[in-house]
């Protein structure tokens, strides 16, 4: 995944993430491969002119017995993403960037990459005194 993004990759707006995604997102601590969560994210409108973003799909831990897995967000017009909970978790670059959301004592650095789109990807970086880890997640349309 590139380090940078550029102002010629073409912005992304919210209609442009509408639909079904194949997502496989890679599970690292420290160097060490922990796993794989693969399935499928929808992003579909709700009653707002916001997307509810629900992903489902089965993880495999090196560690553990595989399991099923689901995570949901809702995500603005203005590309704010909110925790179902409404809380607010951070806001997509149009372009591709670095975003950041602060949950003392850990940080979580993220990366959206659209330069290949449809295809695009985004890393999290963990950190914090009892976190170490990175997730790397690739979307592509189905």
């Amino acid at each position: 995944m590139s380090k940078h993004f550029s102002f010629d990759t073409p912005s992304r707006n919210l209609s442009h993430f509408r639909g079904t995604w194949a997502l496989r997102r890679e599970i690292w601590s420290g160097h060490e491969f922990d796993g794989i969560f693969s399935g499928i994210a929808k992003f579909t409108n709700d009653r707002t002119m916001n997307l509810q973003y629900v992903e489902e799909g089965i993880l495999h831990l090196t560690s553990s017995p595989s399991m099923i897995g689901r995570r949901s967000y809702v995500w603005t017009p203005s590309l704010d993403v909110y925790f179902v909970t409404g809380e607010f978790f951070h806001k997509i670059p149009a372009h591709g960037g670095n975003v950041t959301y602060l949950c003392p004592p850990d940080i979580y650095s993220g990366q959206y990459e659209f330069t290949n789109w449809p295809k695009w990807s985004l890393k999290w970086s963990i950190n914090g005194p009892k976190k170490n880890y990175e997730l790397v997640t690739f979307y592509q349309p189905t």
